[in-house]
């Protein structure tokens, strides 16, 4: 199987036929290796970390190995650009075609692009994604102290399903 077909619509096809792929100046595009500067650079910033659930090494090594681990397994980043610069990132994983869902990831590593609906276009980009490729629920985690990410979760129709340090949710897309 070839992995770079995600929910059996290549990458190129899903950024194409989004209707929220573009909105003013955001546009979305599947990660490349060059990525890995941004990822690493929001990673070590104190404020980024705080706030998402990330273990790990954040060095240029392991950042590869993660490059190349989504490449192999299928995992599927996209880079969240303002005017072509990058400013976040988004990811579909752990994708099940057989319960028919999936976990997604999201971080606005710039900060000055906090707060300003980016979030909440980059999730609504991820759902016409899942609906596309016939997924039922999406579901992640999130730290209980990050209540902005929490309330814009709610805001999109993610329910809480579990609580420990960490806030579990799902989407329930149909």
């Amino acid at each position: 199987m070839n992995r770079k077909i995600m929910f059996g619509m290549s990458l190129q096809d899903g950024l194409k036929k989004s209707k929220f792929m573009k909105n003013e100046n955001v546009t979305f595009r599947p990660i490349v290796e060059g990525d890995i500067f941004y990822r690493m650079k929001w990673l070590n910033d104190e404020d980024t970390r705080k706030d998402i659930i990330f273990y790990g090494m954040n060095d240029e090594t392991s950042n590869k190995e993660w490059y190349l681990s989504c490449q192999k397994t299928g995992k599927t980043f996209f880079m969240i650009l303002f005017d072509n610069n990058p400013i976040g990132l988004i990811g579909i994983m752990n994708v099940s075609k057989i319960n028919k869902n999936a976990e997604i990831f999201i971080m606005i590593g710039e900060k000055e692009f906090r707060g300003k609906g980016i979030g909440k276009l980059a999730l609504r980009y991820l759902v016409d994604v899942a609906k596309k490729n016939k997924l039922n629920n999406l579901y992640l985690s999130v730290k209980k102290t990050n209540l902005k990410a929490i309330n814009l979760y709610k805001q999109i129709g993610f329910k809480i399903v579990g609580k420990n340090s960490e806030v579990d949710m799902v989407l329930a897309i149909i």
